[in-house]
């Protein structure tokens, strides 16, 4: 029966989330995925949207909290816990993780004050840092820092700090869609609607920079050249992610 073959493989991943990747760090559990024990970025979200279908919420609370504690005055937040990348942020996922975990535990109160205000701040970090000719689109470090670690034509080497990404741009806005329900779970309608006007700014600016429309394709931006670098990807497709 393939559903059983499948509910046992299921099973199989949750045993070992549970039994190798619950870590004890800084007085909570967190997980990681990784049996060394790293914990990274956008990894912590898809481990915590799997288990969010089991009911399991708490990581998203302490995995965010965790890496929250250690923000840098600037607002820069590492995407590793162990072994720190000094120019390698955390990619777009704190403000959702946080709202995954919130929306099933139907509380936000948690955020209120210092956490709120951190991840207000993560973001400042993307947007002033990671925008060198200050067009309201962020570059990455290269394509190590993405995730998309092999894609070195598309984004360059590690520290090239040159290519504007179409699918960082896009976790952008999905990061500032999570702080505008974040903010009004919060109370704070003001700061709702300025992290909402952000958004659709910057949904224009991807479709007005990163579409070419003879090749009806997304793709990066050079700000060394202006230019988009048309090697096709998976991140050309990101932006179906946000509408």
């Amino acid at each position: 029966d393939t559903r059983g073959v499948i509910a046992g493989k299921i099973q199989t991943i949750l045993d070992n989330m549970r039994d190798k990747g619950v870590l004890y760090m800084e007085g909570k559990d967190c997980i990681t995925g990784y049996a060394y024990h790293e914990i990274y970025d956008w990894d912590l979200y898809f481990e915590t949207l799997f288990l969010s279908y089991f009911g399991v919420h708490k990581f998203c609370r302490n995995n965010v909290e965790l890496f929250l504690d250690t923000q840098h005055p600037s607002g820069f937040v590492a995407r590793t816990i162990r072994e720190v990348r000094q120019r390698h942020p955390f990619k777009p996922f704190l403000a959702q993780t946080a709202l995954l975990g919130s929306r099933q535990r139907r509380d936000f109160r948690w955020l209120e004050g210092k956490y709120f205000d951190r991840l207000k701040k993560y973001l400042d970090y993307w947007f002033w840092h990671c925008d060198a000719d200050k067009n309201g689109l962020c570059f990455w470090d290269g394509s190590d820092a993405s995730g998309m670690d092999n894609q070195v034509r598309r984004l360059g080497h590690m520290n090239v700090m040159e290519y504007e990404g179409v699918d960082l741009n896009c976790y952008l806005v999905r990061e500032l869609d999570a702080m505008v329900e974040i903010a009004n779970a919060l109370n704070r309608a003001a700061e709702a609607a300025g992290f909402a006007a952000h958004a659709a700014a910057l949904r224009a600016k991807i479709n007005e920079v990163f579409w070419d429309e003879e090749d009806g394709f997304y793709y990066d931006r050079s700000e060394r050249t202006g230019k988009l670098n048309k090697i096709k990807s998976i991140a050309g497709f990101i932006p179906l992610w946000i509408g």
